[in-house]
């Protein structure tokens, strides 16, 4: 893990390479007050963010989670007495998956066995668009996108945008829930704010040409999915005609795989497609 302050009191705390189970988070301080952006998989990982803030004579007061994903808040038992807050449906999809222990076992067998103990807190629902964040931070919430509801933080002064897994850098990503439309949408209006930083969910820092490299693959994600639906082809035509364009040299590209299948999933759904039925008729009476 490496700790680098990118703007006057936004530390972000990185684990390399960003592959699974591996995820970022910021702490956002303004003098002795700090808010902790996502609490990755496991304590011990969160454990240095805690100790950073401490040897800066900074207290903790709120960790805030992006999204429900557990490599984003599993860590958060270290934080004490801090308010652990998330926005209200995210809340509760984290208490449903901490309720389920021998699944997450089973969705990452690396880190299986540590679950059931993990002593992870359910954060209490807040209206997140009105939460104070220090520095003037300014929470985004968009939904759905890369998960079903994501939230991101924007300082406009120091032009710093901490984007949890609305952004990855250097690996690709796993697109489970969510919406591949929804994200690229998402993505352009975070690009409209033309940050100079970005702090992704996975992977190095980055800048606006990481958010718009991201954005340029989920289009041609969805682009062959599309094609697919419309010619009747599958999964294996659509990845014969995806090229990942500029995030070729991304780790983990047999990602690639998933995130056409929930393409292809999603454009039948707007197709009118229901499962192994073909298209929906629809006769109009008039």
């Amino acid at each position: 893990m490496t700790a680098a302050e990118v703007a006057e009191g936004i530390v972000a705390f990185v684990q390399e390479p960003g592959t699974l189970g591996l995820a970022n988070a910021t702490l956002i301080r303004d003098g002795g007050a700090a808010l902790v952006f996502d609490a990755m998989l496991l304590p011990e990982m969160s454990q240095p963010v805690a100790a950073a803030a401490a040897a800066m004579g900074t207290r903790v007061e709120t960790v805030l989670h992006s999204h429900h994903h557990i490599d984003h808040c599993g860590g958060n038992s270290v934080f004490g007495d801090a308010r652990v807050v998330a926005h209200p449906p995210t809340a509760a999809d984290i208490a449903k998956v901490l309720s389920e222990p021998a699944l997450l076992d089973r969705l990452m067998p690396r880190y299986a066995g540590r679950f059931a103990a993990l002593g992870a807190r359910v954060p209490e629902p807040v209206d997140v668009a009105a939460l104070p964040v220090p520095g003037g931070g300014q929470p985004l919430v968009f939904g759905p996108a890369h998960s079903f509801h994501d939230v991101a933080l924007w300082f406009p002064r120091q032009r710093v945008l901490v984007a949890a897994d609305l952004c990855s850098n250097g690996v690709l990503p796993l697109a489970i829930h969510g919406s591949i439309a929804g994200w690229a949408d998402a993505l352009s209006r975070l690009i409209a704010l033309e940050p100079d930083t970005v702090i992704g969910g996975h992977g190095p820092v980055g800048s606006a040409q990481t958010l718009r490299d991201l954005r340029e693959y989920l289009v041609r994600v969805n682009a062959v999915a599309e094609a697919a639906v419309r010619t009747g082809g599958g999964v294996d035509d659509a990845l014969a005609e995806l090229d990942p364009g500029p995030v070729a040299g991304w780790l983990e590209q047999d990602r690639a795989r998933q995130n056409v299948t929930k393409a292809i999933e999603q454009a039948r759904g707007r197709a009118g497609y229901l499962p192994g039925r073909g298209p929906v008729i629809r006769q109009t009476i008039g």
